[in-house]
């Protein structure tokens, strides 16, 4: 309730498309609990774990080590949408085997399967319309991404790496659980991603693009980041 009312009182009143925003918002973490419920074993786990290196030798056994709460939303990020079984991921196999219960789940089903991962640098903000202008910098192109924590605090020029799903209304994203904020330039981090990818291992070219940008994020960014993002819902 209390978020709802800083909402009301920073931004003003709401545009009709954050409704549905919202809405996406709640049935999508629920969703995902099923998907990961439905997909996730052990040995998905730790397959995960090790190529985000959270799985480890910690005392003489092999355990999952989280070095900080961001760590969850990350791994489970990576656990969704770019573990692969019989080549394909989570959704695609939670909505081929189980399938949505209503028709919110079927179309998040369908969004999330379409889930776009890159760097992206803040051009535009509007706190009042809860969106902010991204530049697509491995891709091209600019998206428009809905986020109320973002749309009031995000400074542009600040560089993200995000993985967005598109609403299905007004050509508008939104993020899902996780977002690695940059401080260095990006055509540095592009060069050291490009350099380092032929020697990560992942199922897929987006794994792979994952992991690098988490591996660069705890080595340059994690413990430099002030700013920190909650979405109002």
């Amino acid at each position: 309730m209390m978020s709802s009312l800083i909402s009301r009182l920073l931004l003003g009143k709401e545009p009709s498309y954050v409704k549905k925003y919202k809405k996406f918002r709640r049935a999508g973490r629920e969703l995902s609990a099923k998907i990961s419920d439905f997909f996730v074993d052990e040995a998905v786990l730790k397959r995960a774990g090790k190529q985000l290196g959270m799985y480890r030798r910690y005392k003489g056994k092999n355990a999952m080590i989280f070095d900080s709460e961001e760590d969850i939303n990350i791994l489970m990020d990576h656990l969704i949408f770019d573990i692969l079984k019989g080549g394909k991921n989570s959704v695609q196999l939670y909505l081929e085997k189980v399938g949505p219960e209503n028709e919110t789940e079927e179309e998040l089903l369908n969004v999330m399967a379409c889930a776009h991962l890159s760097l992206f640098r803040v051009k535009s903000k509007s706190a009042r319309k809860r969106t902010l202008i991204l530049e697509d910098l491995l891709h091209g192109g600019e998206i428009t991404v809905i986020n109320i924590g973002m749309s009031i605090t995000a400074i542009p020029g600040l560089i993200f790496f995000l993985r967005l799903v598109p609403l299905s209304i007004d050509d508008l994203y939104m993020t899902t659980s996780f977002a690695f904020i940059f401080k260095e330039d990006p055509d540095y981090l592009i060069e050291r991603y490009k350099s380092m990818k032929g020697r990560i291992k992942a199922d897929c070219e987006d794994g792979r693009l994952f992991i690098a940008f988490y591996r660069l994020f705890n080595e340059l960014s994690r413990d430099n980041v002030e700013i920190k993002f909650m979405d109002i819902v």
